[in-house]
C-alpha cells in the first residue's frame, strides 16, 4: 500500500517528517487504524488526549514503536509523543506548546519498524483527525492612565491600584482616562516570568513620567540626563505578538517636551494624520489589550 495517501499537503508534509525520522523508504503493515480526540478545540499550553485502536498485526514486527505528530501546514511538526507499539487500543497525551498560533492542526500515528532488524525498513500512517488550536493569552493586570491639562498635556500610566486611587482621591492635577491596556506584574525579585522589565522615569523639569524597555536607553538616561529621576520597574511587558501582544505606539511632541504612548491603533492612526504637536517614534514595547 502506498506511504500515504494525498489527502492533503499537511499528512504529505507529516510523511516526509516521520521518514527523516526513521530513515524508512517503504510501508507495509495491516489495516489502518483510526485516530479519536478526547476535544477537537484546545488552547494552546493544554494537552490533547490522543487515542487510537492500534496496530492489530504485530507479530512479526521487531521493536515496533508508535509516534503521535501534530501538525500543520505553517509551522510544521509542533509536537510528537514516541511510545513502543503494542497490539489493541492505546491513549497518549500530548501538549501543545503554549505559545503556538491559533489554526487547524492535524494529529496522526505512524507505525515504524526497527530499521536494523530489515533490509526493507517501513512505516504506516494512521488516519488522521483534525484539531482546532486557540491562541494562549497571558493573564495580565489593568494599566490605568491618567491626563493632565495643566502639565501641558502630559499623561501618566501605573498598574498599581493603590496608586490609581491615590490620585483619583488627592490629587486635581490629573482626570482618569481608564484602563490604558494590560500588563503583566513584576516578580519579587524584579524580574519577569514572561516579557522584559519597563522602567519609569520623572522629569520634574517637564512635569511628566517617561518609560521605556530598553535597557541601554535607561542607562543613557539615568546617566546623562539630570532632568530624569529614575523611578525603578513600572510593569513587565511583552516583546512582540507572542502570548496576545499588541503594540504600544510611542510619540515625542516637542511642543509640550512630553512623550505618549498607546495602544490603541486608532488614536495612533489620528495622532500621525491630523495633529503635527506629535511625532511619531515607532513601537515602543508590546502590552496586552484592555
Amino acid at each position: 500500500m502506498p506511504l500515504v495517501t494525498r489527502r492533503n499537503s499537511t499528512i504529505a508534509a507529516l510523511a516526509a517528517v516521520a521518514l527523516a525520522l526513521v530513515g524508512a523508504t517503504a510501508a507495509r503493515a495491516d489495516a489502518v487504524p483510526g485516530i479519536s480526540l478526547g476535544s477537537f478545540a484546545v488552547t494552546a499550553g493544554d494537552e490533547v488526549v490522543v487515542s487510537s485502536d492500534g496496530w492489530t498485526d504485530l507479530a512479526k514486527q521487531i521493536h515496533p514503536s508508535t509516534t503521535v505528530l501534530i501538525s500543520s501546514d505553517l509551522t510544521g511538526v509542533i509536537a510528537r509523543d514516541e511510545f513502543p507499539a503494542t497490539a489493541g487500543p492505546w491513549t497518549r497525551t500530548v501538549t501543545i506548546p503554549m505559545f503556538e498560533p491559533a489554526g487547524t492542526y492535524q494529529v496522526c500515528a505512524v507505525l515504524t519498524k526497527d530499521v536494523v532488524a530489515e533490509s526493507e525498513p517501513w512505516m504506516e500512517f494512521s488516519t488522521c483527525a483534525s484539531l482546532t488550536v486557540r491562541a494562549y493569552t497571558l493573564p495580565g493586570s489593568p494599566v490605568y492612565r491618567f491626563w493632565s491639562p495643566r502639565f501641558s498635556n502630559a499623561h501618566f500610566f501605573t498598574m498599581s491600584t493603590d496608586e490609581a486611587a491615590g490620585i483619583r482621591s488627592t490629587d486635581t492635577n490629573w482626570i482618569d482616562e481608564g484602563v490604558a491596556f494590560r500588563a503583566l506584574p513584576v516578580n519579587p525579585d524584579l524580574s519577569c516570568t514572561y516579557g522584559k522589565q519597563v522602567f519609569r522615569f520623572w522629569s520634574p523639569v517637564f512635569r511628566t513620567h517617561f518609560y521605556t524597555q530598553d535597557a541601554e536607553e535607561k542607562s543613557r538616561i539615568r546617566s546623562t540626563d539630570r532632568n530624569w529621576t529614575y523611578e525603578g520597574i513600572a510593569y513587565c511587558a511583552l516583546t512582540s505578538t507572542t502570548g496576545g501582544g499588541v503594540p504600544l505606539y510611542r510619540f515625542w511632541s516637542p511642543v509640550f517636551n512630553k512623550h505618549f504612548f498607546t495602544a490603541s491603533q486608532s488614536e495612533a492612526d489620528n495622532l500621525q494624520a491630523v495633529d503635527r504637536n506629535w511625532n511619531y517614534e515607532g513601537i515602543a514595547y508590546y502590552v496586552l489589550p484592555s
